[in-house]
């Protein structure tokens, strides 16, 4: 996917929390960590409401009939790509990094799936790896935007790397300077809050 969509996804969801987080610690001057307010946008999930709405035994019989339909057809990695969502919804890292994984294994090269297993890595303690996830999304497709916000916050809140996490939110900003965060903030009022906080 070559431009960021425009309806609700899973990170948008969970970087609103992420903006809110931000907010109040540039305001109270709080120190504390962003736990799971870290999400990618993808093509495979259009209906993240329908997802959030849906109690774990919903998630529990989906998963269930997404690893009945593998069964018959361990080939499909749209079924892959949808199983890994789900693990992803449930908080279920390391399946959703084997189903995502799978899935790249029969197509490789999707960068929303890559930047996915990212925020997998991210949030399962390996944040080298979702590095590693985000700068290959970027080799495939620079114009990511998503998979640039994610890897600053990789940078800036576990990996204790500011200035790089600048950078790559500045990298984000040249490539699209009017990207906004859910809340409408753009992206260069929240660089210059993060510079605010670190001076």
């Amino acid at each position: 996917m070559k431009k960021q969509k425009k309806e609700i996804t899973k990170e948008t969801i969970i970087i609103v929390g992420l903006v809110f987080f931000i907010t109040g610690y540039a305001v109270n001057g709080l120190i504390g960590s962003i736990g799971n307010l870290i999400g990618q946008q993808t093509s495979n999930r259009t209906d993240i409401t329908e997802a959030l709405n849906t109690n774990g035994s919903g998630l529990k019989s989906q998963i269930d009939y997404l690893k009945e339909k593998l069964d018959a057809n361990p080939g499909n990695s749209a079924t892959w790509i949808n199983l890994g969502n789900n693990y992803f919804d449930s908080d279920r890292y390391d399946e959703a990094i084997a189903a995502y994984l799978k899935a790249l294994e029969l197509k490789p090269d999707n960068p929303d799936v890559l930047s996915d297993l990212g925020v997998m890595y991210r949030r399962s303690g390996n944040p080298k790896k979702a590095i590693s996830a985000f700068d290959e999304v970027q080799r495939i497709d620079p114009s990511h935007t998503m998979s640039l916000f994610n890897k600053g916050i990789v940078q800036f809140y576990d990996l204790d790397l500011k200035n790089e996490a600048l950078e790559t939110w500045k990298k984000l900003a040249s490539i699209d300077p009017g990207f906004k965060m859910p809340t409408g903030e753009l992206i260069t009022d929240f660089i210059g809050s993060i510079k605010l906080i670190n001076n």
